[in-house]
């Protein structure tokens, strides 16, 4: 009685798989389950395999960038809503701002259009689209504004896309 009842419902494990025991077909249930877990796992091992292996084909400067982007959301909190609430291109002109950080020196506008460029010539780094409290150019070196530009870039592209799925 004490064996059943060892190797009934509360079964130990103490008898090696595939060993007949009044719990065995909890112990066929128990090892499918396994199997199936270690399925789930070895198909998203394999998937992040092939993502991680896409990047580096992309390239260093897509994996940075992207690193940014997913920085700028967890970090900075800049969500897709957030994102949305700027729909006059402030979004590519910090991008366009950082890209010609990365040039290190003025560079001249040579037509200006649009909203938040009034006259021709003006300098693009004079053209920050926010409060110069956010304008944190000053403090990243050329890889790191490139970095990013490409992603302010991404956040873009992203909030039309959201917008044309609307």
């Amino acid at each position: 009685m004490t064996e059943t009842l060892k190797h009934g419902m509360n079964c130990p494990g103490l008898i090696p798989l595939g060993d007949d025991c009044t719990c065995g077909l909890k112990w066929r249930i128990k090892l499918q389950t396994e199997q199936t877990m270690h399925s789930a796992w070895r198909k998203r091992a394999e998937e992040a395999e092939l993502e991680l292996k896409e990047r580096r084909e992309a390239g260093y400067g897509a994996e940075r960038a992207v690193a940014e982007r997913i920085r700028q959301k967890s970090v900075e909190g800049w969500t897709p809503e957030h994102d949305a609430q700027h729909e006059f291109g402030e979004l590519s002109i910090a991008a366009a701002c950082y890209a010609v950080n990365a040039i290190g020196a003025p560079f001249q506008v040579v037509e200006s259009r649009g909203p938040l460029y009034e006259s021709s010539g003006e300098q693009v780094g004079n053209v920050w689209p926010w409060s110069s409290d956010w304008d944190k150019r000053d403090k990243h070196g050329r890889e790191r504004s490139l970095e990013i530009s490409a992603a302010l870039i991404m956040a873009e592209l992203d909030r039309i896309h959201a917008i044309r799925g609307k």
